[in-house]
């Protein structure tokens, strides 16, 4: 019987298995895969029959985890196969889409900058020196960026420094390219620090690059202010040239009324992005329709709006040729003093195939261009009823009424379209807790077009 081994020759056994972990040094030749044989059956043995202190133990348990890790078949994978699955699991650990997160809310005394610059791709690089290689040297990986900014004096410290020099390293890592995705939220102030215009400036230097643009902010001058300012501070231009944007989304807060958001995005919108030649998604929280946006809407096919004004679908239709889907929170009747009879108004529209529309208390009459508008391509259709409310001292309630009358003139376009529905959601709650009519919701679904294998579903 061999004499038992010292603590001291257990932590030499753990040092030499896990720098082969991290570093990936696995079994190559038959002779290697037997003796890592031999080892793992030897500290096995070991720990079986253990007497010793519970530090042996631990370090005997941790030195069997890193012998048979080498033997797992994920060591042996390819880098391009690695590369695969590092896109997958930052895609899929994060809810919010984006790989790397940047979130200066918090204040530096009570939280390192690691704290607050997170994201799934860090984790890749804690797992061994070769994962963190290839994860450094995977460009994807570090091209989607959540950026959180608020005014915050913590930023002008050393730890503050060095948080904005390495958010740089991670957009440098994205290399020069790869399509950024990015999101911005922002303040209503900001100041633009000298580490901070360092970081910036190596994003805008990429704008030629961004592929995906949100922004979140309280007023949407904000946004247009803030690019100027670095643009101003950079020496590069204003405004952006954003040749590879496809998707842009913009939520704001701007304006004392509703009304005054609508207004407020067309001219800053114009102005701000003056090519965007592929730009294919708008997601706006507020916007009107005018000729301002026609450029915009000529290739689009996927558009999203909080609260819209114009006149009709028709003409919202007639400047978006190409759409393909189109959902409407909040329609409201405006007639825009810059459009003419002569501006595009579409009849039929062949390319729309899912329409998602909340009927709220305002949803106007008429807005399906007065029984004229088709959409024969339409197959998914989803229905929501937003600030509509229940009218306690009368018999029939002013709710049932006005869904009625929306959900009638939608069944009458649905009807001309000819168009064959294959899903229909209802959502039956509003937004303030009240259920839709069921009698009105029954009569619509059972008059409106439907494929045989349709699925219509009712949903809270």
């Amino acid at each position: 019987m061999s004499p038992p081994k010292s603590l001291a020759a257990y932590q030499d056994t753990y040092t030499k298995f896990r720098a082969k972990c991290r570093s990936n040094h696995i079994p190559i030749s038959p002779l290697e895969e037997a003796e890592l044989g031999d080892c793992i059956e030897s500290t096995r043995h070991d720990l079986q029959n253990r007497s010793g202190s519970s530090a042996q133990d631990l370090l005997l348990s941790k030195t069997l985890d890193y012998q048979t890790s080498l033997l797992a078949p994920i060591r042996r994978l390819p880098p391009e196969i690695y590369s695969h699955i590092f896109s997958i699991f930052a895609s899929i650990s994060t809810s919010s889409g984006f790989n790397v997160h940047l979130d200066v809310r918090r204040s530096l005394k009570y939280h390192k900058p690691r704290k607050m610059l997170f994201g799934a791709v860090f984790t890749l690089t804690w797992v061994c020196s070769s994962w963190r290689a290839q994860a450094i040297l995977q460009s994807d990986l570090w091209a989607s960026l959540n950026l959180v900014i608020r005014e915050n004096k913590d930023m002008l410290d050393n730890e503050g420094k060095e948080l904005w020099s390495f958010l740089r390293e991670c957009i440098l890592r994205a290399g020069d390219f790869v399509p950024l995705d990015l999101r911005l939220d922002l303040p209503p102030t900001f100041p633009l620090y000298p580490d901070t215009l360092g970081a910036f400036e190596c994003l805008m230097i990429h704008a030629h690059r961004w592929r995906r643009l949100i922004v979140d902010t309280a007023q949407l001058q904000i946004y247009f202010e803030f690019l100027k300012r670095l643009a101003a501070s950079t020496k590069l231009s204003y405004p952006l040239m954003l040749p590879s944007l496809e998707e842009i989304r913009i939520n704001f807060q701007q304006g004392t009324t509703p009304d005054e958001r609508i207004m407020a995005t067309a001219t800053l919108f114009s102005e701000s992005f003056p090519s965007c030649p592929r730009l294919q998604t708008i997601g706006m929280s507020h916007l009107m329709l005018n000729g301002q946006f026609d450029r915009f809407f000529q290739n689009l096919t996927v558009l999203e709006i909080g609260r819209f004004g114009g006149r009709s679908f028709a003409h919202l239709l007639g400047r978006c040729p190409l759409l393909r889907s189109l959902t409407i929170h909040d329609f409201r009747r405006t007639e825009d003093l810059s459009s003419s009879p002569s501006d595009p108004c579409c009849f039929c529209h062949a390319h729309l195939s899912a329409l998602t529309l909340e009927i709220g208390e305002y949803f106007p009459k008429g807005v399906w261009a007065d029984d004229a508008l088709c959409l024969p391509s339409l197959s998914e259709l989803s229905v929501s009823f937003g600030e509509i409310y229940f009218d306690d001292f009368e018999s029939t309630p002013s709710f049932s009424h006005m869904q009625k009358v929306a959900l009638y003139e939608l069944r009458g376009m649905l009807v001309r379209s000819q168009c064959r529905l294959r899903l229909v959601k209802v959502y039956k709650e509003t937004v303030h807790g009240y259920c839709a009519a069921q009698n009105a919701i029954d009569e619509f679904l059972a008059s409106i077009p439907l494929r045989s294998d349709a699925v219509c579903l009712e949903l809270e």
